[in-house]
């Protein structure tokens, strides 16, 4: 007979009886999920609390969502005062470092004369868009403005946006014009960022424009790795 040393001797009539636990099939099986499911929970706790919480967001890319909107008012003057308010939103997995933002907007008004065309595009076969509409007058620049942060290498001023946070008014945009001149508002905003977690400073130089408008150069496709650059155009009615 095999001793368990956890046997508990037993005597009666001077005879020694020791009592053998055996586990069973059923229990050895038991026992071993047990087991597994521990080290499952330890494995998914792992990949939740490290992959999902720390490394992964560190190697997703920063993302913002830029967006404009636009009030204009009468003044007592009889003439329109313009505000733009330009949003950036984080919708990334990652803190965001802003590098630059600039914003040019432009005053269109409408000729008399219908203007008729086709336009196409050579990189796309399916593309075609026809106009029969009014002129319009070319664009002038109204307000331009940029604001280049440390990451730029101009100033010392760091500028980060939380992960589903987000900033307005980078740079505030008002101004005046006269009342009925325009019919069009145009705006363009052009944004420049990196994730928090690099911290270089990219020599990023503004320049401007053949219109007269402020423009980041970031360097087309020679751009550093990892620098995020995003731009959009909306127009408004006035």
């Amino acid at each position: 007979m095999n001793e368990n040393p956890d046997a508990v001797p037993q005597h009666e009539g001077g005879v020694d009886y020791r009592i053998e636990t055996r586990l069973s099939r059923i229990e050895h099986w038991r026992i071993a999920i047990e087991i597994a499911a521990l080290i499952v929970a330890a494995a998914w706790g792992l990949y939740v609390f490290v992959y999902q919480e720390r490394i992964k967001p560190a190697l997703a890319p920063a993302l913002l969502e830029p967006n404009i909107s636009v009030t204009h008012t009468l003044t007592a003057s009889g003439q329109e005062f313009v505000a733009l308010d330009c949003e950036l939103k984080n919708i990334g997995a990652t803190e965001v470092r802003l590098v630059g933002v600039a914003v040019s907007a432009y005053g269109t008004r409408f000729a008399k004369t219908i203007h008729t065309r086709t336009d196409t595009h050579a990189g796309y076969a399916g593309w075609r868009d026809e106009y029969h509409t009014l002129d319009t007058s070319p664009p002038e620049l109204l307000r331009n403005a940029i604001d280049l942060f440390a990451a730029s290498g101009h100033g010392n001023r760091n500028f980060t946006i939380a992960i589903n946070g987000d900033a307005h008014q980078l740079p505030p945009i008002t101004f005046g014009v006269l009342h009925g001149k325009f019919d069009i508002l145009t705006v363009r905003m052009q944004v420049v960022y990196v994730k928090a977690t690099d911290r270089r400073t990219f020599d990023l130089p503004w320049r401007k424009g053949p219109d007269g408008s402020l423009i980041i150069f970031s360097l087309g496709t020679s751009a550093p790795k990892d620098l995020e650059r995003h731009q959009i155009t909306r127009q408004f009615p006035m």
